[in-house]
């Protein structure tokens, strides 16, 4: 996914479907992922996070206070401070600034504050 692909073939396709599925476009048994969301979905580090959790932890390396992200993402600040907990009981951190430092280390940010 990295290097660019959009799919993939599932894993349980029979060896001789594999040429014609690969020669098809788009093949009846490739899985298609938008590219934008491609890396989040496949890494295993990744996959621990609930698209929410992810939501969450971009908007705590943006710096904004779980005030700002449940006005935001329309929570309350409670369910956002719920959500943070469970991030980082998940990445094994006890701080924002150790959580999105972690995150940025196992790639689930991109690029951490601003």
């Amino acid at each position: 996914m990295h290097a660019g692909a959009n799919g993939f073939l599932l894993k349980d396709t029979p060896v001789d479907e594999l040429p014609a599925g690969c020669a098809e476009w788009p093949p009846a048994r490739w899985s298609s992922i938008p590219g934008w969301r491609a890396g989040r979905w496949l890494r295993p580090e990744q996959r621990l996070l609930s698209g929410h959790e992810l939501s969450i932890l971009e908007l705590v390396a943006e710096g904004l206070t779980n005030r700002e992200i449940g006005a935001r993402l329309h929570l309350s600040h409670y369910t956002v401070k719920d959500y943070l907990t469970r991030i980082m009981r998940k990445l094994g951190t006890r701080s924002r600034a150790e959580t999105v430092a972690r995150a940025v280390q196992q790639g689930l940010l991109s690029g951490g504050p601003g």
